[in-house]
């Protein structure tokens, strides 16, 4: 799915508005608040305007992201700001000090204020973990800076504050997110195997790895409990704080969801989210939109994560996401049976682009 950009909205300053759209009122009973968990599908946010913001055509959201370079969420939060333009959402900021909106962040909901509201999408473990380490190598090297239009994005400060936006917003989540993103940039940049020995490389993205790897188990279970994406504490010899993954735990958290789907079932979660909480169905090109990819490292993850002696890192069932992931695939096929059963044929026009 689409990379995580919407980190770096303070990197990319407004254009000043010249559209004639102007917001307007949103008639859905339920305001939303998007859990964004990164790299679980950024293109979802054409699904959060056509929801929440009905006064921007989703065509033109679309026909946006056909050209994206940014990544989805700066793609459609820069012409059309939601502070602006959407009135379906909570008025609550993402952040504690209150700056920032709810489509710019990767913050965790706060609790009981966003009770009711949060909508998110989840994703198989493993493959947030693969797709997070291409995006760092991607952005490391220069490949995506350079694909689009190089000298638009400082790749160093951008990797920062992606880093900087899954971490708790503190002095110590800061050097963390910087740590991570030096040692990055060290060890994928496009001469580092010219310049440095194949043991010191070695070492280096064994350093990397065990600095990010640790911090990425239970990360969605994390984030639906009110925490941050990436832990603090990453020492593998350390206790972590428990994350509390029994089922009942689980499905106590899940709800306070309005909704929530799989990345894996994209165009079905889609459908489901604006039939179930009121919206209009989607077209099928909603359906069909996806962001940039970020481009596969060509780099042997698992066999990496063997050799750094991180094996369970990278295996599914090791991962305390595992269950919430199981809760969620679950509830989007009850909250599909439901809808089944209340306005039949509804999923299945949505999904053939006819609803």
């Amino acid at each position: 799915m689409s990379i995580l950009l919407c980190a770096v909205a303070a990197l990319a300053p407004r254009r000043q508005q010249t559209l004639s759209v102007e917001a307007q009122p949103s008639n859905l009973t339920t305001p939303i608040r998007w859990l964004h968990i990164p790299k679980t599908g950024s293109s979802f946010v054409v699904a959060i305007y056509r929801y929440a913001c009905p006064s921007v055509a989703t065509d033109e959201l679309v026909t946006l992201l056909e050209d994206d370079c940014m990544g989805p969420c700066l793609t459609v939060t820069v012409p059309y700001p939601p502070e602006t333009y959407c009135t379906g959402l909570t008025s609550n900021a993402s952040d504690a000090d209150g700056s920032g909106t709810v489509l710019d962040e990767h913050f965790p909901p706060v609790y009981p204020r966003d009770t009711g509201h949060v909508v998110s999408l989840f994703r198989q473990q493993y493959d947030i973990k693969i797709s997070l380490l291409n995006f760092a190598h991607e952005l490391a090297n220069d490949s995506y800076v350079e694909s689009c239009g190089g000298s638009e994005r400082d790749a160093p400060n951008w990797m920062k504050a992606i880093f900087r936006n899954m971490l708790p917003q503190t002095p110590e989540g800061t050097a963390v997110a910087d740590e991570l993103s030096t040692l990055a940039r060290e060890v994928f940049a496009p001469n580092a195997s010219n310049e440095l020995d194949s043991a010191t490389l070695d070492d280096m993205r064994c350093t990397f790895l065990t600095g990010l790897l640790p911090r990425l188990q239970g990360a969605q279970t994390r984030m639906a409990f009110g925490d941050f994406f990436l832990a603090i504490n990453a020492s593998l010899n350390a206790t972590q704080p428990p994350l509390p993954t029994d089922t009942a735990a689980v499905e106590s958290v899940l709800d306070n969801f309005a909704f929530v789907g799989t990345t894996e079932r994209f165009n079905e979660s889609v459908c489901a989210f604006h039939l179930a909480l009121g919206g209009s169905p989607p077209s099928v090109d909603e359906l069909l939109v996806h962001g940039r990819k970020s481009t596969p490292s060509g780099i042997d993850w698992p066999a990496e994560a063997e050799r750094c002696g991180l094996p369970t890192y990278l295996i599914d069932d090791t991962d305390p996401d595992a269950e919430i992931y199981r809760l969620v695939d679950a509830r989007l096929d009850a909250t599909i049976a439901d809808l089944e059963v209340d306005m039949p044929g509804a999923m299945q026009a949505c999904l053939s682009g006819s609803g």
